[in-house]
Order: structure tokens, then sequence, then C-alpha cells
């Protein structure tokens, strides 16, 4: 399709005399697979002429386009509509035989470096529901920057330092065991975390205790450094396991400590460009994000802002990114904006390409036993619901080698989907019930057409060789599948353009549906052998391409369940 999508893009272009990017990023694509062309948008009305849609469709109708489309004008719009047999034969060539797993993908960001920061778990807090969404959708985003071409480095920044450390070792010399930290660390702190700061509520002096042990950490006490290390070996191993289970990797684990150290230099360069001043409590602060933003308190320790902007600026001279996301919840959005209003006025101009993604929270996030608080949990009873599912239909799980393991997948995908359904933005309600569903817009669903796909390829074993016959393919379900896998490639370019998982995982769970549906109308055993082979052919497409969407999602597909 890559092929037909640049000549309709390049006729337009010169149609309406234009760039063929503004072409492209106007673009839509159709359910059915046709393109459209709104001649209202903003980049064609700034031409400053009247465009007449019916004259530019005449061009367009006399054009190469003639060959392989219709055109139709309405209104202030330009239609393009392929034909069938046209869409039906590039979408099999490109799902066989494509260069890139994903049929052939225009690698429009080939060139670029983009560094993507996601997931940034705390040592001193659980792996939590955000923790899981940015660690997800940031996943989501590296992997399709790297697809469309990009040299992508995912960065984990780690929150190992600061106040809330000296409040949980505090804590620690309170209601902490070696042991226990030793066998659940990550649990452990939680629980000490928990205890020490309800005492804090009424007992002021937990507050300032906090803040001497920190001062001590920062001075380099021996106990207070040699506990601090344990706790962050421990955390980041317990954290590395839990990335294992979400098939997660990162190129750079960076961590908030490595940072501190350049902060009074972060400092003195902001109070040379004037902008920062002294509170009244001697808080060293500076106007940003329309509010007044600490630097540093009274009693000298700085903030996470000014260690946030150390990093920043260590790593564009280290990595020289072009682009350099943020993975966060949208409750950070005002420090993103702090962030990188003080990165400009501090005369560091790249700022202007540091973007904060930010997304909605989940509500509801437990288990049935209503253990809120650990992905691990999560995982475990997501993989228990489908393990119990598995077993209550005895023929389905013999034939499944790796029981457990199959139920791990299912129960991946159960959480993923549901997580990557909702648009990143808004804030979703966690459902068991439903997520875990054969049926319906479910991870499992996605799971159960791939291996209905890859089980019925099994069986026939086609020749994928043979030539492409769309004639034979007239069935309104086989045309309604070959117009959903033709949008692949722009439902990818959408996601980029949104930095959303929501619109591509949309189209996957489309995609499933209308491959449901063909592989209930098309038989292709006892259908005559020609019949048989080009229904085969387009099984074949829809399975490669369904299983490089499931890998785009973070998903093994499954050829048993």
């Amino acid at each position: 399709m890559l092929a037909i999508r640049r000549q309709v893009i390049a006729a337009l272009a010169t149609a309406l005399d234009t760039a063929p990017k503004s072409v492209e990023s106007a673009l839509v694509r159709l359910p059915e697979g046709a393109f459209a062309l709104s001649l209202k948008s903003t980049q064609f009305q700034e031409q400053g002429k009247k465009i007449d849609a019916d004259h530019i469709a005449r061009q367009l109708a006399a054009s190469e386009l003639r060959q392989f489309a219709t055109i139709e004008a309405q209104r202030a719009s330009i239609r393009v509509n392929l034909h069938p047999d046209s869409m039906m034969h590039a979408v099999i060539e490109d799902g066989l035989h494509g260069t890139d797993e994903h049929g052939v993908l225009e690698k429009s960001l080939s060139g670029q470096h983009v560094a993507i920061e996601f997931s940034s778990p705390n040592i001193a807090k659980p792996f939590h529901a955000g923790h899981l969404r940015s660690t997800i959708i940031g996943a989501y985003l590296s992997r399709l920057h790297a697809a469309l071409g990009a040299k992508v480095t995912r960065i984990n920044y780690v929150g190992d330092w600061g106040k809330q450390y000296g409040l949980l070792g505090v804590g620690f010399a309170r209601h902490g065991s070696p042991a226990a930290l030793h066998s659940h660390p990550i649990r452990h702190l939680y629980e000490v975390y928990v205890k020490i700061n309800k005492e804090a509520e009424s007992d002021p002096t937990c507050d300032a205790a906090a803040r001497e042990y920190f001062t001590r950490l920062e001075q380099g006490g021996t106990e207070e450094r040699r506990l601090w290390q344990q706790c962050r070996e421990l955390s980041l191993a317990a954290f590395a396991r839990s990335y294992e289970r979400l098939g997660v990797t990162f190129d750079v684990v960076d961590a908030e400590s490595l940072h501190a150290p350049a902060a009074p230099a972060v400092l003195a360069a902001l109070a040379a460009r004037g902008l920062v001043s002294q509170a009244s409590n001697g808080a060293v602060v500076a106007a940003a994000g329309g509010g007044t933003v600490v630097l540093a308190k009274g009693d000298g320790a700085t903030t996470y802002i000014v260690r946030d902007i150390a990093a920043a600026i260590a790593r564009h001279d280290r990595l020289r990114f072009d682009r350099m996301l943020y993975v966060a919840g949208a409750e950070q959005s005002l420090h993103f904006t702090q962030l990188f209003e003080l990165l400009r006025a501090a005369g560091h101009e790249w700022a202007a390409r540091c973007e904060h993604v930010g997304f909605g929270a989940v509500t509801g996030m437990s288990t049935r036993r209503g253990t809120a608080v650990f992905l691990d949990d999560i995982l475990d009873e997501a993989a228990e619901q489908m393990a119990a599912l598995m077993a209550a239909t005895p023929e389905r799980a013999q034939r499944i080698s790796d029981a457990a393991g199959t139920a791990q997948a299912l129960g991946l995908a159960a959480v993923v989907v549901q997580d990557h359904r909702a648009r990143r933005t808004k804030d979703y309600g966690f459902e068991w019930a439903r997520m875990v569903q054969a049926r319906g817009d479910t991870g499992p669903m996605m799971q159960y057409t791939h291996a209905r796909l890859a089980s019925l390829l099994e069986l026939t074993r086609p020749d994928l060789s043979i030539g492409v016959q769309p004639a034979v393919l007239c069935e309104r379900q086989a045309r309604v599948l070959a117009g959903t896998l033709s949008r692949h490639h722009d439902a990818l370019l959408f996601s980029l353009h949104t930095r959303d998982p929501a619109p591509f995982t949309q189209y996957v769970l489309q995609l499933c549906h209308d491959a449901g549906s063909a592989f209930e109308a098309l038989p292709v055993r006892g259908a005559s052998p020609s019949t048989a082979a080009q229904r085969a052919l387009l099984f074949a497409a829809t399975r490669r391409t369904l299983a490089a969407a499931l890998r785009m999602l973070g998903l093994t597909p499954l050829d048993r369940v």
C-alpha cells in the first residue's frame, strides 16, 4: 500500500500545486480504505486562492491514479476510491512479501534520534498503576518510533533521592527488617513507608528527623549510604523482574542521585541569568509556569526540579537528541511546563524539542482480594484468571504445551490492551470481568484471533508463492478485511501524531473483528482449489500483519490458546 499511498499524495500535491508534506498531513484514510482530503484544511486555505474541487477531481481522473482508483469531488473535499482488485492485490503482496514485518513502512523518522523517558519508579514507593501506564505507553512509543526509522534511546529515571528517602530511612530504623528487605524489597519498603507517613501525620518530629537523615546521606554518612545503596540495588533488581514480565527493556537506567552533585552548578547558572530570588523563609525560588517554583529550601537542600534540569542537560550533552519525550502522569503537567521553561530561560534552546506525554489515571486497579498496590499482584491475578478459563475447556488446554506461559501471555494481553484501548489523556476504570474475556474488545480476543489464523495455516499449509488473483476474493467480507489491512500504515502514523497507543489499538481490534467475520464466511477447507488458495493467501497476509501489530503493542503472538 505504500506505493499507492505515495502515488495518491504526489498526484494530489501536483493538482493542488503544493508540497507533498502538506497533503500528507491532511490526508485521511476511511474505514473502507479510501483516501479523503479536505480542501478546507488550513494549509490549503493559507495559499490565498480559491480551490475548485470539481476541477481538482478532473485533473486527478486524468492522472495515473485512474489506473487503480476513481475520483469523487464532494463539496470541499476530494475522495480517492481504490479499485477493490488493486487494493486486494496490494495488501496481500505487502502482507506476505513486504520488506518490513508491518508490510512496507515508510521510514519517515529515519535520521532522527528520539530519547524517551518512561516508567521512572521510586524506590520508596510501589510500582503502581501510574508506573504501569508510563511503562507500557513509553515502551509502545519506543517501538513505534523505531519502526518508523528513528534511533531510540529508552531511559528509566529512577527516583532514589530527596527528603522522601530521608523519611524512609527514619522509618526503616523504626520498623524495618533486613530479612524482609532481602526477600520482598519493594513490598517491605512500601510497608515501612506507609507506617512512617502515618506516624508523621501526628508526630511533627518525623519531618525534622527525615531532613536530618537526608542531610547525613548527602554528606556521605556511612550507615545512611550503606542502607541507601542496599535499598536501591534490591529495588532495581525487583523492578528488573517486573520489566521482564512486561517484556520491557531500557538503554539507560538513570537516577536522581546521579545528578545531585550537579545541582549547585544548576542553581548558580540560573542565578547568573537573574532567574532566581530568595523568599522570606530563605528558600530559593524562580518564576515559571505562571507561578513560583521552589529550587532550594531554606536549609539549602535542592528540590527535584533542579536535579531534573541537571539530568536534561546531561542527556542532551551525551545524546544530542532531536526530540526528548517524558512519559509521565497528567498531574505532573505543571512540573514539566516549569522544567522546560527554566531550561529555555537558562539558554538551552533545545528545550523546545522536549515534550511531556501525559496520561490519565487508572481507577479501581486491584486484585479480587483487594490488594491494590503492586504490579506483580495484578499480573499474577490476570494469569490466574486466564488459566482458569483455559482449564474450563480441557480439550483445548491439552493442545497447549506450555499452559503456564500461555496464561501469562494472555494475562499480559488483557492488562495491556485494556490500558491501550483508553485514550491516553483520559482516566479509565480497571475492569477484571471485561478485560479477560475472549470475546469483545480485549487482549485475549486478539490472541485468540491470531491463534485461529495460525491454526488454519498450519492445517492447510498454503503455497504462498502463487500469484494473487483478486477477482477470486470478491466477497464482501474479503473486501472489508482488505480495506482494514490497507489502513495499517496510516493507523501507525496517526498513533505517532497523537503520541497515543489508543488509535492503533482500536485499529487492531477492528482488524481482529473483520478477520473473524471473514474466517466464518470464507472457508478454506472444502472450497475449490483456486478459491481455497486465494483465501489462504488473504488469511496468511492477515496473520502476518496481526502478528506485527501484537508485537507493536508489546505482546508475543500466540499460535495456540
